[in-house]
């Protein structure tokens, strides 16, 4: 192998040095740049969504307000149905005080509508009414046009017009829900600007629903909110409708198909139809063409268009009734051209870097290896024994210059060592002759000694190595002793608890059944006929309360094995809830309890569960609360929607639990003391509500405080979207 000089190896290191430093910096800023290029896309197009989002539930929320306090203007009496002036001013300040409003309307059942809206028919003109009055058996409609100071501009009466409100959906849907209702996006017939309606029954003063109040929203304002959306330079967004139509774009050319030669009315374009090949490419890499994906969750994407690198993202929005999904997505290259400048710009800085790294290695080596080579040559002289010239002495450097002077000591030592090595010789030689002698004695000595040692320490190490085998298994046993009799204590304490409150809770149905049973066999006495049905009736009880407790039983032996028997469904929390507070009225009116549903009026979304055994658990949550709460007490039974799921509570104002017994709570046969009480139970009921939440794919929690209540809580996951064919079958079509 060639030797390296000095010179070489520092010149390299020095340079190889820096080009390593150059390249590690210059890779970790393409690595680090393409990965802040994704996250920051991603930041931008999520807050982009968040805002969009916030906007589209600001937007629609006050139309849903302003249709309820129509409705009750029209319930409490302030508006006349009848007066159909003073309901065609009404209608005309609120379009005036909301832009976004195209139109206003109520039909009743008689068939009679007053309609206000937009209109650009008539010049000098921004807003028509039609009124229908179907009194004496009338025909046709009445328009009438004005200004915004509310004006009559001119004035009409269509005998031709033969609209008839109650064959419109809006008010078959809103009849049929009895609730407020919104419309699937469509284009507005007069206006041909997109739109959507809502609209909400009214109740007559008998109780019975005598019409529907509505509005029609323009949602053209979303398009030109997310054409200002400062995401990116060339960033896109859109809106599809549940169905997979574009109702709102960046570019407004998108979102309408205009009608055709032959006829057809102006519709939605969907995405295959909205020539945006980046939203296209985007729903082909998703697994569709036209939109009709399931956006249950958020969905992200990157799509090559023209050699350009898009990334995508779509978030469902959910505003009332209404299911959205929200896309955005924007071209890397907006975000990479200060990255792409900041990687030429330190390539640069690298090579200018590396070629003075160079110079300096250069001079560096120089200014070393030259003292270096005359050093190199005065060693050789000594090594001849020579005495190095005293002229040659390098002095560029204090350390070359030490070492030079060393040198010279070194040789006048070298001389006098010659000396005195010669005649150390010869004494040594003597000297040497007798220690050989002396230490091979000694060395069979020690030779003797070390093998004993050596036999001693392997057989200590043998017993040291089996002491510690068997200290180790001591305690491995000691502890697995420990843990058995602990849980064998701790199960014979439930098994004493679970047959002793099954005994007492069997016990007292029996000898109800027993007795009566006597008393029907005539050992009681002489019975009256009305009383074998009354006697009958307490046995039944007692069976089915008998049952009941087999049937608990049974249910926490399925869940403890893994295997409940359960039928996962879509399931109508608002049926649940009624069949469980009418099962529990007649309990809480004996114990003196005051039961209050706080979801009565509330539009519950369906989830995905066993109804018979989530009943069952919302049965034993409601009873626990009544059972354990005190006279005069409240239970109340609330549901709020959360992400993914759907979270019911049942509060009370009972005894609550202690602090240091809440880990108990789910424990099975375990009643927390009140198995010293008149409250009778198996302490099963807890365990077994957990076990089925769980199965189903739900949680159980609680929160309580001693002498203040408790509130059990049970989240159930959502419902997810509907199918392409479900949709498709409820799509509601375009009205008026």
């Amino acid at each position: 192998m060639t030797n390296l000089s000095i010179k070489t190896v520092v010149l390299a290191a020095i340079v190889g040095l820096q080009v390593l430093a150059a390249t590690i910096i210059i890779s970790a800023s393409y690595v680090s740049s393409g990965q802040a290029v994704l996250k920051q896309s991603k930041q931008l197009m999520v807050g982009g969504i968040e805002h969009t989002i916030r906007h589209t539930g600001d937007f629609l929320k006050p139309f849903e307000t302003t249709v309820s306090v129509s409705k009750k203007l029209y319930e409490s009496g302030v508006l006349n149905p009848a007066d159909d002036q003073s309901v065609e001013r009404y209608f005309f300040e609120q379009l005036a005080a909301s832009p976004e409003l195209s139109g206003m309307f109520h039909g009743d059942q008689d068939g009679n509508f007053v309609f206000v809206s937009r209109s650009s028919d008539v010049a000098g003109a921004g807003f028509r009414t039609k009124v229908v009055s179907r009194a004496e058996g009338r025909k046709g409609a009445s328009l009438v046009y004005r200004n915004a100071g509310y004006e009559r501009v001119s004035s009409r009466y269509d005998t031709e017009d033969a609209y008839d409100p109650r064959e419109r959906p809006w008010y078959r849907d809103a009849m049929a829900d009895q609730d407020v209702i919104w419309t699937d996006p469509y284009i507005f017939y007069t206006s041909k600007k997109p739109g959507i309606t809502v609209a909400a029954p009214i109740r007559g003063q008998d109780g019975d629903y005598s019409g529907v109040i509505g509005i029609d929203v323009d949602i053209a304002t979303l398009s030109g909110f997310l054409a200002d959306l400062n995401i990116s330079e060339n960033s896109n967004a859109l809106i599809m409708a549940a169905n997979g139509d574009v109702i709102a774009h960046s570019h407004r050319k998108a979102v309408e198909t205009p009608a055709t030669a032959n006829g057809s009315k102006p519709r939605f374009a969907r995405v295959d139809e909205s020539g945006d090949p980046v939203a296209q490419a985007a729903m082909l890499s998703l697994g569709s063409s036209d939109g009709t994906v399931d956006f249950a969750t958020s969905r992200f994407t990157r799509v090559d268009v023209d050699g350009v690198v898009y990334n995508a993202i779509f978030e469902p929005v959910e505003v009332g009734s209404l299911q959205w999904v929200l896309g955005v997505y924007t071209p890397e290259t907006d975000i990479m051209g200060q990255i792409v400048e900041s990687r030429s710009r330190n390539i640069v800085i690298a090579v200018v870097i590396t070629l003075i790294a160079i110079l300096i290695g250069w001079a560096v080596s120089h200014l070393i290896t030259r003292p270096m080579r005359t050093l190199s040559a005065m060693a050789d002289r000594i090594t001849r024994g020579d005495e190095p010239e005293a002229g040659a002495m390098p002095r560029s450097l204090a350390e070359v210059q030490d070492v030079s002077t060393a040198l010279r000591r070194l040789t006048h030592w070298l001389t006098d060592y010659r000396t005195r090595n010669d005649a150390l010789h010869d004494e040594l030689k003597a000297w040497s002759q007798e220690l050989e002698g002396r230490v091979e004695e000694r060395t069979d000595a020690l030779r003797y000694a070390n093998d004993k040692l050596r036999l001693e320490i392997s057989d200590r190490s043998e017993a040291e190595r089996k002491l510690a085998i068997e200290m180790r298994q001591h305690r491995s046993t000691a502890q697995d002793l420990e843990i058995a009799f602990k849980q064998a204590e701790k199960a014979s304490r439930a098994k004493s608890l679970f047959l002793s409150g099954m005994s007492h809770e069997l016990r007292t149905p029996l000898n109800a059944i027993i007795g009566f049973s006597q008393m029907l066999q005539g050992q009681g006495g002489v019975i009256k006929e009305g009383q074998k049905a009354e006697y009958a009736g307490y046995i039944l009880s007692s069976g089915e309360r008998l049952l009941s407790l087999i049937d608990d039983v049974l249910d926490l032996a399925q869940v403890e094995t893994g295997k409940p028997l359960l039928s996962i469904e879509v399931v109508n929390v608002r049926t649940v809830i009624d069949r469980v507070v009418a099962e529990a009225h007649l309990l809480s009116e004996e114990a003196g309890i005051e039961l209050i549903d706080e979801t009565r009026n509330l539009a519950l979304p369906p989830i995905k569960a066993d109804s018979r055994r989530m009943t069952q658990c919302l049965v034993n949550l409601v009873v626990n609360a009544i059972k354990y709460n005190r006279l005069g007490g409240t239970v109340r039974i609330s549901a709020v929607p959360l992400l993914h799921s759907l979270r019911i509570s049942v509060a009370d104002t009972g005894i609550g639990i202690p602090q240091n017994r809440k880990a108990e709570v789910f424990e099975s046969f375990n009643r927390l003391g009140a198995e010293d009480t008149a409250v009778q139970g198996t302490g099963i009921g807890l365990s077994l509500t957990k076990g089925f939440i769980e199965k189903m794919g739900g949680t159980l929690g609680f929160e309580s405080v001693e002498n203040e209540g408790s509130t059990f809580w049970l989240d159930l996951p959502l419902r997810v979207w509907q199918r392409e064919d479900e949709v498709c079958a409820s799509r509601k079509g375009p009205i008026r």
